[in-house]
């Protein structure tokens, strides 16, 4: 295999096993199942293949280390599996399978600060602060769930308010949450009228008090 083949093969696989890890954990944290069902099979089917898959690695680490490409293989291999599994049962539901809709109070509102590397050109001139918005709500279950906020709606959002929540079932069996989204609760305005009369007759019953 000539070198450029070799890095076009290289820079797939690494991409590949990014876009699995993302995956799982993007659509694993809308999965109402235990990771630790799917981590633990991924893992256990990376350690069985790996005993013949090491050596497809050595492409990739570009040494001839059994050990070092077996475990990379585990790396690799595990977070391919698990994000596939993750897609598949997310994205292969059929559409409204036993849908139901839930609303749910808000647990609590959450303004945090993260930090990025800010980058100038191709060089990393340090962290870059930005603020995250979420909206914290508990399950029927107690699992503890957010969905994240504008800014612009993290500045109307109130405790008093709900996530509307819609979960499917997913292809594999295993629950997901497809949609979910603040609800801002109803705010009941006073009637100008109504405040009139209620003063009007709060008189009333002073002056009759008087007599």
């Amino acid at each position: 295999m000539n070198k450029a083949l070799r890095i076009f093969v290289s820079i797939m696989v690494i991409l590949t096993v990014i876009m699995g890890y993302g995956i799982a954990l993007a659509v694993g944290d809308l999965t109402l199942f235990d990771r630790k069902v799917v981590w633990g099979g991924s893992l256990l089917v990376a350690l069985i293949i790996g005993v013949v898959s090491w050596r497809w690695w050595r492409l990739v680490t570009q040494s001839e280390n059994m050990w070092l490409n077996y475990f990379v293989n585990l790396f690799g291999v595990t977070g391919v599996m698990a994000g596939a599994i993750y897609a598949v049962n997310f994205w292969g539901r059929p559409d409204g399978a036993d849908a139901v809709e839930l609303r749910l109070p808000v647990e609590r509102l959450v303004s945090e600060t993260r930090y990025r590397t800010k980058r100038v050109g191709r060089r990393n001139v340090g962290q870059e602060p930005y603020r995250v918005y979420r909206a914290y709500y508990l399950l029927p279950d107690g699992e503890r769930k957010h969905v994240s906020l504008q800014v612009g709606e993290f500045a109307k959002a109130r405790k008093t308010d709900s996530v509307v929540v819609k979960i499917e079932r997913g292809l594999l069996g295993a629950e997901v949450i497809s949609s979910q989204h603040l609800k801002r609760s109803a705010v009941k305005k006073r009637s100008p009228r109504g405040s009139f009369r209620s003063r009007r007759s709060t008189s009333r019953d002073r002056v009759g008090s008087v007599d």
